[in-house]
């Protein structure tokens, strides 16, 4: 009776032990893949405030060569388009803003590019727009716009929004690099566990059935004998 119930237990304890490891490191594996998974989310974001980023500079970009072409020419058609590319620009900020992948750094660069976009560069598109309708109306001349143009508002304005919208990308793009090497690494991890938990798991089944087979075979020879 006794010699059964120790067979009995030490297969219990072996089929134990066989299953806590293979537990074990299968739960080892899945926390690896909910980390690549939540990375890969983070990615996707960062990914995503950069496309933002891009769509706000050729808006801005877009507004100063209208801005230029009208100033040139005089010809309103440059001017249709103005109020909707200005509502999207702001869009593009909020949307930015929005963005959980954003540092506070960021956050604060894009309040202050803002900031810049609605008390300076807009109040200056529109003295400029008045200078050149002035000037096609006869009641100022051309040497005040071709002055005011000179004088570098315009350009020191546009500079220091994409400087800021710069600062914001680079800080993105660097972010995006750690991430996307952090997640090599972690696939490289996934992989070597996922190679272990292959290779570990048959290993220690032979292991324990040579165990087991000497603890029951041996007493069984004794038995016999």
């Amino acid at each position: 009776m006794s010699f059964s119930i120790d067979i009995s237990r030490k297969l219990r304890i072996g089929i134990a032990v066989l299953v806590t490891v293979l537990l074990g490191l299968t739960s080892a594996c899945y926390a690896l893949f909910q980390d690549l998974v939540v990375l890969s989310e983070r990615n996707t974001r960062s990914l995503n405030t950069l496309v933002e980023l891009h769509a706000l500079r050729a808006t801005l970009l877009d507004l100063e060569d209208r801005m230029r072409g009208f100033s040139l020419s005089g010809e309103e058609s440059f001017l249709h388009p103005q109020e909707a590319l200005r509502a999207r620009f702001l869009e593009h900020v909020e949307q930015l803003r929005a963005q959980r992948s954003l540092s506070p750094r960021s956050g604060e660069m894009l309040d202050q590019l803002r900031e810049q976009f609605v008390h300076d560069f807009l109040p200056h598109m529109d003295h400029q727009v008045a200078l050149r309708r002035d000037v096609d109306a006869g009641r100022a001349q051309l040497e005040v716009l071709t002055a005011y143009v000179r004088g570098g508002t315009g350009r020191r304005i546009a500079s220091s929004l994409h400087n800021l919208e710069t600062r914001v990308d680079e800080e993105q793009s660097e972010l995006l690099r750690q991430r996307n090497a952090e997640r090599e690494q972690m696939r490289f991890e996934v992989k070597r566990m996922l190679i272990v938990t292959g290779l570990l798991g048959p290993l220690i089944a032979v292991v324990l059935a040579w165990a087991l087979s000497r603890g029951i075979v041996r007493p069984l020879n004794d038995v016999m004998s």
